[in-house]
């Protein structure tokens, strides 16, 4: 997987999690490699959000959740599929697998920017954050917003 596919993978999963990007629009996949990466960058995420909102706000706990377990079980067939290829993409290349640190980073990095903003208002904005972000992928809306990523996911054997 090149830098660039990774970045467009990065975008696609943190950019429409903060309000302020949302007019940006979304970005999808172009080929079947950009879906794995931005199916890996969605896994990633949310793993690295659970953490982060669950330790800023621990009664969220529950319904993030409830909402990433909904999520899980609507795609576990994508999910599933998007591990394999994965894990065939850096059989094939080890080289990928550098590139999972530098992701990381950059989205603990995304978050601290919303994480970090002083106040209560900046506790409402990552309360909020953290709620919508979870909120989206139970409601299936990212099949929507980036058809082609799960076109390509769904298509794999």
């Amino acid at each position: 997987m090149s830098s660039y596919t990774l970045c467009r993978a990065l975008l696609v999963a943190l950019l429409p999690t903060y309000g302020a990007c949302q007019s940006l629009g979304y970005q999808d996949a172009d080929t079947p490699s950009e879906a794995v990466g931005m199916m890996q960058t969605t896994l990633m995420t949310a793993r690295i959000m659970k953490e982060r909102c669950g330790e800023r706000f621990p009664e969220l706990q529950a319904e993030m959740e409830e909402n990433l377990s909904k999520w899980r079980a609507k795609e576990a067939t994508t999910i599933r599929k998007s591990n394999l290829y994965w894990a065939e993409m850096v059989r094939k290349d080890p080289k990928t697998a550098q590139s999972v640190p530098a992701v990381e980073a950059a989205i603990r990095k995304s978050m601290a920017a919303v994480a970090e903003v002083p106040g209560d208002a900046g506790a409402r904005v990552f309360s909020q954050t953290c709620k919508q972000h979870f909120s989206a992928l139970a409601s299936g809306i990212w099949r929507t917003r980036t058809p082609n990523a799960y076109k390509y996911l769904d298509a794999a054997p």
